[in-house]
């Protein structure tokens, strides 16, 4: 008797504790936080926060203030006023801390986040930020009303964009949801991300640790789009003397082709994709390559590009000091060996190229059928090309190429235009891969 007694004083106390954390928690004005937030990123960006809305509570085990309506603003030149939309942003808080004024977040929730990325035909994106001298209000010191960092953050119902002002092109990405959350020990975050692309459904997770000042690995990454799969680690690094990029990856299967354009199924391109010129003469970005610093290396049971199916891929590209390497380059195409290897070196004053490859025993009918090309082809074939060429451009490299170029056919039988499959992809291909 006297246990239920005391049992039913604890939970009547509760009750009133948690009604007077109530009655003093939405009382409080979290309206207070606008100016330092606004203010904080406005002082790093140069650009307007705004929040429409109030910053409000939702009240539960684990309360939350939500604020709604809020929007970064885009730059000057931008197709749209503001660079990102969200409709809703909750921040998950603990609640005892906040009896006492203090905020501790545990968990970032942003509901249907709209955000675009996208650079004009001069090159300039809109990541880039600067500062803006602007009149504000005076804003709380960061004593005055601490802004938190949190464990976890959740994504849901967001779209990412990118606009391309030089093509026009646009890129759009739907995000169904993407959940990170700070592991309690060792301070990793791991996170999952689901969406699609282009109607192309994709799903990943991956680990990311910091072991040092300006470094980032990501571990466990594996990724499944459409029919296709990834896995692997990454090495970023953003200190130093020059940025870094590592990567180990591996695939069972590749399917490029959504993300490249496909052929259709007599081996040319897709109706309606408007043709341009064979090889461009727009600049290169070949200064990047004496920014940065990579080592990739690749290898996939089966890939399939727009007019090529390789299987066994071994493949390693390299960018140091300006030059760029794919050694080793290794492949079977239509049940042949393929080799290859290319070199740029963008040193001097006008960038050169060296490629050779080989291959033997290529059975073009056998590979298309891979690529699910309706028209027949009979008969092996070996190529060789060992070539060299210098220039600024595609075009230009193109143009000033000099080497042997030898392709061999047994007894078969070969449509003349898919002789296009043999070389028509060099130029865009190149000029695909150094961008």
């Amino acid at each position: 008797m006297r246990l239920k007694l005391i049992a039913g004083i604890a939970a009547a106390l509760v009750l009133v504790l948690m009604a007077a954390a109530y009655a003093i928690v939405s009382s409080y004005d979290f309206n207070k936080f606008k100016p330092l937030i606004t203010g904080a990123v406005r002082d790093a960006t140069g650009r307007e926060l705004t929040i429409g809305g109030d910053i409000g509570l939702k009240f539960g085990l684990s309360p939350a203030l939500v604020a709604g309506d809020v929007g970064f603003e885009n730059a000057p030149w931008g197709s749209r006023p503001e660079m990102a939309r969200i409709k809703r942003l909750e921040a998950e808080v603990s609640l005892i801390p906040l009896i006492f004024g203090n905020v501790v977040v545990k968990r970032l929730v942003l509901a249907g986040p709209d955000i675009l990325v996208e650079r004009d035909r001069s090159g300039r994106s809109n990541l880039e930020f600067g500062t803006k001298k602007k009149a504000r209000p005076p804003a709380p010191s960061a004593e005055e009303a601490n802004i938190p960092s949190f464990k976890k953050i959740r994504i849901e119902n967001g779209l990412l964009a990118y606009r391309d002002g030089q093509s026009g092109r646009l890129y759009e990405v739907k995000i169904s949801s993407f959940d990170a959350r700070t592991e309690a020990m060792g301070g990793r975050i791991e996170a999952g991300l689901k969406g699609a692309y282009n109607g192309m459904s994709f799903d990943a997770s991956w680990r990311i640790s910091n072991p040092s000042p300006g470094a980032y690995d990501i571990s466990d990454l594996r990724a499944s789009f459409g029919e296709s799969d990834l896995s692997g680690t990454l090495g970023v690094i953003f200190g130093g003397k020059q940025p870094g990029l590592r990567a180990e990856l591996s695939s069972k299967k590749l399917d490029l082709r959504p993300l490249l354009g496909k052929t259709d199924k007599k081996g040319g391109e897709e109706a309606g994709v408007k043709k341009e010129k064979v090889f461009s003469g727009s600049p290169l970005p070949f200064d990047a390559l004496k920014k940065a610093e990579a080592d990739l290396r690749l290898s996939a049971g089966k890939i399939l590009l727009p007019r090529m199916a390789l299987n066994g891929l071994e493949a390693r590209m390299t960018v140091k000091d300006g030059r760029l390497t794919f050694k080793p380059l290794k492949a079977s195409i239509g049940g042949g060996a393929f080799e290859g290897r290319l070199h740029l070196d963008t040193r001097g004053k006008t960038p050169e190229l060296s490629a050779v490859f080989r291959a033997e025993g290529i059975d073009m009918g056998k590979m298309l059928k891979e690529l699910g090309v309706e028209e027949a082809f009979e008969g092996k074939i070996n190529v060789d090309i060992d070539v060299k060429g210098s220039g600024g451009t595609t075009a230009a490299l193109m143009a000033g190429l000099n080497g042997n170029l030898s392709v061999v056919m047994g007894k078969g039988r070969m449509d003349n235009k898919y002789l296009g499959l043999l070389g028509a992809d060099l130029g865009p291909g190149l000029e695909r891969l150094i961008n």
